[in-house]
Parts: C-alpha cells; sequence; structure tokens
C-alpha cells in the first residue's frame, strides 16, 4: 500500500515540477537548473525536446543510483526518471503570465514544492536531483 501511495507521491511531484517548467519558467526562457534547466537550454539552442534531454540526464544520473541506493530508492527515482520527461513533454508550454518576475517566483514555489515531496519520500525526478540522496543515505 505504501509503494502504491508514493507512486502517486510522485506523480503528482513531477507533475508539479512540469507546471512549474512549462507555465512559468519556459515561456520566459528561464532555465530552471538541474536536468530540465539543461533541456530548457538545449532545447533553446539546437531544437531537440527538452523532454528527450531530461531523460537522456535521467538514465546517466540512473546508472550511478543503481550502484549506489538502495533497491527502494532506486525505484522511487526510476518511476520519476521515466514520469518525468513524459509529462514534461506532454503539458503544453503556455505563457501564464507577462511578467518575468512573477513567472520566476511562482514557478520557483511550484518548483520547490514538488522537490520537496520527492525527497520526503526518498525519490527523484531524475537528473540533478539524485546526487542529494546520496548524502542523505550515507548518514542514514
Amino acid at each position: 500500500m505504501k509503494q502504491i501511495i508514493n507512486f502517486f507521491k510522485i506523480l503528482l511531484a513531477v507533475t508539479l515540477l512540469s507546471l512549474s517548467i512549462n507555465l512559468f519558467l519556459s515561456p520566459h526562457h528561464i532555465a530552471a537548473g538541474g536536468a530540465s534547466g539543461i533541456g530548457i537550454l538545449v532545447e533553446s539552442v539546437t531544437g531537440i525536446n527538452r523532454g528527450q534531454t531530461v531523460l537522456v540526464i535521467n538514465i546517466l544520473m540512473l546508472i550511478l543510483a543503481f550502484f549506489f541506493l538502495g533497491k527502494a530508492v532506486f525505484l522511487n527515482i526510476l518511476v520519476g526518471s521515466i514520469t518525468f520527461p513524459i509529462i514534461l513533454g506532454s503539458i503544453p508550454e503556455i505563457m501564464v503570465t507577462q511578467d518575468r518576475l512573477l513567472s520566476v517566483i511562482f514557478g520557483s514555489v511550484i518548483f520547490a514544492a514538488g522537490v520537496s515531496i520527492l525527497y520526503m519520500i526518498q525519490a527523484s525526478s531524475g537528473g540533478t536531483t539524485i546526487p542529494p540522496l546520496y548524502s542523505k543515505n550515507i548518514l542514514i
């Protein structure tokens, strides 16, 4: 039952991340940071879909997670890493507000809420949100 609840928490979290990127940050060409920020930058320069870029980075980080983290954490990361680029690619980019500062504020708050949900259950959307989980597991 706990795994099912965690699955839905991961879906909620990656949906929040995707909404913050596609509704607030990306329309103003603001790189969110991490894998998704790299995805935005690569898309701006090359036209390669940001979801595809995030997926490639996630695969590389997943390989490291497989070797350094336990099975349960790895599975949570796997779910987040797979669902994040899918949801990111399925939400259209819409500029919710013309005000760049408001977009940064709202986008950052929503993004932080998503990452917080993931960290509370030792999960990740992949990419650069994986390394903090290494330090948490070392300390436990």
